[in-house]
């Protein structure tokens, strides 16, 4: 018996010089732009710093950067979307990722979904793969390879969290 695939509502989220795909439920929200602050000294690029949300410091992560690119300009379509962290090591467990407009809901069924490879990208990048979708070739990202990442730069909220459990 084979058992048949069920539809997943998904969003592509559009960053510099392509698209993110995720499940519509890994996305808490989605807000216009503000500079981050708070970097921490030892960061990496990628990681831009703390910015607000629901009245909490949570990490702003820069997609492009951390795949080994550079940080693209914003502008008045970049968002901050805001990611449910799946690891439970962040507190709130959120994570934020700058990105270049609104995301869109897509209906993603087996018909539609095929494998694009590898992409060119550096060991290191958080992507899980590439997908083809119509003319898309949306990167499916490794949210809990990016939760891991932040953790080294944030150990006291790691710490926090692990007091609590």
């Amino acid at each position: 018996m084979t058992e048949r695939i069920e539809d997943v509502y998904s969003l592509l989220v559009p960053i510099s010089g392509g698209k993110l795909i995720v499940p519509r439920t890994a996305v808490s929200e989605v807000m216009g732009y503000s500079p981050p602050r708070g970097r921490p000294d030892n960061a990496p690029e990628w990681f831009m710093g703390m910015v607000r949300w629901e009245r909490q410091e949570v990490p702003l992560i820069c997609f492009e950067a951390a795949c080994g690119r550079g940080i693209p300009e914003s502008s008045s379509r970049t968002r901050i979307t805001y990611f449910h962290a799946l690891k439970g090591w962040l507190n709130p467990p959120i994570l934020a990722i700058m990105t270049q407009g609104y995301p869109y809901l897509v209906r993603v069924t087996e018909g539609v979904l095929s494998a694009g490879g590898q992409p060119d990208l550096p060991e290191r990048a958080p992507v899980i793969t590439q997908v083809r979708m119509a003319n898309e070739r949306p990167l499916v990202p490794d949210l809990e390879s990016l939760e891991e990442r932040i953790r080294e730069y944030l150990p006291e909220r790691a710490e926090a969290i692990g007091d609590e459990g």
